[in-house]
């Protein structure tokens, strides 16, 4: 009878032994009996102390499970360590952290396929881990592993950051059996997140803040476009540092949380409290807000210390981060520098998954703010981009976030745009500008009340951040299409306050104010009209699936004073 197959997130360990046809061939009774001692007495004890299971024997190989990545980094290290003391059998190990599907006895998924392949890259004795594992244990362990760059692994569409250890008394042999290809970390900004101080009921604060620690790292090592580095050298200092304070009074939690440079120059700080939620659920939350909060600041830093140089003397990255920087200042301007510098970037390095799908969605930037309209928009090209950054990049939140804003706008493809929003989210669980474009989805789609409770959540969660514009135009123009208009024109007006140079924030006031002559009437209003550049061509740019909705907005423009 097949079992129903089951997916879960675990660490994986591949181990095979090194030279096992060559050893069966010489001596095969000897070569047996080694086996089965190194079975009982080395590989099943150490995954049972480390609380790991064995899911599939190949003979000469092995498939482990472990809940905790540290379980199998752990297991891995003592099984390398006793095997270099006896000098009998050599084997290479593959460690992974993904998606697994247990079906009849066996497993499946990119956590084998990946374990697999770095296990078969790895040299006799070594245990190399893939990035993501890396960036999970920290200093949870004693083990020190070397950064080994990016990696092609067979069959694996995306390319893997390796790390690698060895015993001591092997450290003169190379870890790998080929050599890197490059270095992962270069060019990108690096962010060390300290362990949070404790005080209060120090052992509840302590626990939450190794708990808002975790969720940290797991939400940052998921993020496109930075790397978490696991100390803060004093020759190689982190460009960011994230750091904060647990205080827990009886049911009372507090947390203060601060982003500095590497120099100690604070960034911003925020606090956090609760009496209601679980400590869990709490950390969580923080973890969340911060997250959300290192992407937006380090976004505009990033590209602020380059926003004036040279294209010629900039490195990709550095292209990448003045692109975002320009592209979110929301003018006509900012767009095209940032275009000609993702031009720039993609010249430069052109299997570069970012810098397609960012160009793709610098496309539809016009039709977010309404400085454009769609007809002069090459979509195309911009589809292309964005499928093009998805073939380079599988394992990117940044590419399927591009992609689904892109079939949005360009398509009206909903089901499309919410396919790419889950595998955003798959990749980077707490990338909340992916559910802005959910919010966006389901509004311009015809579920007005479902997409202004996601973008008002969201405008909470991404307080003061650049999305903000485009969030207040689309819950106004949701709250229009639910025939709210009391709710309209507050956000509205909060819209257009918020960015009174933004054509769609512009039409968010518009709308709203509809009806009402002592808004509309006014010389300021039809200043504003004139400034923006408004008239009712800007409807065609929105992504609206209904007709009835469509002919809403041009009725209210057209009340409005908005000129044809």
């Amino acid at each position: 009878m097949t079992n129903q197959p089951s997916r879960r997130l675990a660490a994986i360990m591949a181990a095979d032994i090194v030279g096992y046809s060559k050893m069966m061939a010489e001596d095969e009774d000897r070569t047996l009996a080694k086996l089965r001692s190194f079975r009982t007495d080395l590989l099943e004890r150490a995954v049972s102390d480390n609380a790991g299971t064995i899911i599939k024997n190949m003979g000469d190989g092995w498939l482990t499970e472990f809940n905790s990545i540290v379980g199998a980094v752990n297991c891995a290290t003592e099984i390398q360590k006793r095997l270099s003391e006896a000098d009998d059998l050599e084997i290479r190990i593959g460690i992974h952290v993904g998606d697994i599907i247990h079906e009849d006895d066996d497993i499946f998924g990119d956590g084998v396929n990946i374990a697999s392949r770095l296990q078969q890259l790895a040299a006799p004795g070594a245990v190399l881990v893939s990035g993501d594992v890396h960036k999970m244990i920290d200093r949870k362990t004693e083990t020190e592993f070397e950064d080994l760059g990016v990696q092609k692994l067979k069959n694996i569409t995306v390319e893997t950051a390796v790390y690698g250890w060895a015993p001591s008394v092997t450290t003169d042999k190379p870890l790998l059996t080929s050599e890197p290809v490059a270095k992962l970390s270069q060019g990108l900004p690096t962010v060390f997140v300290e362990e949070l101080r404790a005080s209060g009921n120090r052992e509840d604060a302590s626990d939450l803040a190794e708990e808002i620690r975790y969720e940290l790292l797991l939400l940052l090592s998921k993020r496109t476009g930075i790397k978490v580095v696991s100390e803060r050298g004093e020759q190689n200092p982190p460009k960011y540092v994230l750091g904060g304070r647990c205080r827990v009074s009886g049911e009372r939690s507090r947390v203060d949380m601060t982003l500095e440079t590497g120099g100690g120059e604070t960034i911003w700080t925020e606090r956090f409290e609760s009496d209601a939620e679980t400590q869990d659920e709490f950390a969580e939350t923080v973890a969340q807000h911060v997250s959300v909060a290192f992407r937006a600041h380090t976004t505009t830093l990033d590209g602020a210390d380059i926003a004036m140089r040279p294209d010629a003397e900039l490195s990709t990255e550095e292209l990448l981060s003045k692109a975002a920087f320009h592209n979110l200042r929301w003018t006509r301007e900012g767009i095209e520098i940032g275009q000609a510098s993702l031009e720039a970037a993609i010249a430069k390095s052109p299997d570069n998954a970012t810098a397609h799908s960012m160009l793709a969605i610098s496309h539809a930037s016009p039709l977010f703010i309404g400085h454009g309209r769609i007809v002069d928009i090459d979509r195309d090209r911009a589809l292309e981009l964005a499928d093009r950054g998805v073939s380079l990049s599988r394992n990117s939140d940044v590419v399927f976030f591009c992609r689904a804003s892109c079939r949005l706008w360009f398509k009206k493809d909903y089901q499309g745009a919410l396919s790419d929003i889950d595998r955003a989210l798959k990749v980077n669980p707490g990338f909340q500008e992916a559910l802005v474009v959910r919010g966006l989805v389901e509004t311009f789609s015809g579920e007005p009340e479902k997409g202004i409770a996601r973008l008002i959540d969201s405008l909470d969660m991404l307080s003061r951040g650049t999305l903000n514009p485009v969030i207040l135009f689309a819950i106004t123009i949701g709250q229009i299409l639910a025939g709210n208009d009391d709710a309209a024109l507050t956000y509205g007006r909060e819209a257009y306050d918020s960015a009174p140079s933004i054509p769609n924030c512009g039409v968010a006031y518009a709308v709203a104010a509809a009806g009402n002559p002592e808004l509309t009437g006014t010389d300021e209003f039809a200043a504003m009209i004139d400034r923006l550049g408004l008239d009712l061509s800007i409807v065609h740019n929105y992504p609206l699936k209904n007709q009835a909705d469509i002919d809403l907005l041009t009725d209210r423009l057209r009340t409005a004073g908005v000129p044809g």
